[in-house]
């Protein structure tokens, strides 16, 4: 079980997907946690449908740019060849 902080937390510019960029099992963990979050609608201020704030973190987490991702990627196919 992944701690949901875990999985929206940003890590001196990295987040879990860039630190386990090669590691299946991480993402296989998140996509059956994701069910058991609370993705529902949620209400502004103003009384109109707002997709929740963790599927708000979720998108951020995933659009974050990670400068030296490719360098490792890089590395890695380098390393598995």
């Amino acid at each position: 079980m992944i701690d949901p902080e875990a999985i929206f937390s940003n890590y001196e510019g990295h987040t879990i997907f860039s630190i386990f960029f090669d590691r299946i099992m991480t993402y296989e963990q998140i996509l059956k946690q994701l069910p058991q979050l609370d993705l529902e609608d949620e209400e502004d201020i103003n009384g109109q449908d707002i997709e929740s704030s963790y599927s708000r973190r979720l998108y951020r987490i995933l659009n974050m740019p990670t400068g030296d991702l490719a360098h490792f990627k890089d590395k890695f196919k380098e390393d598995t060849a």
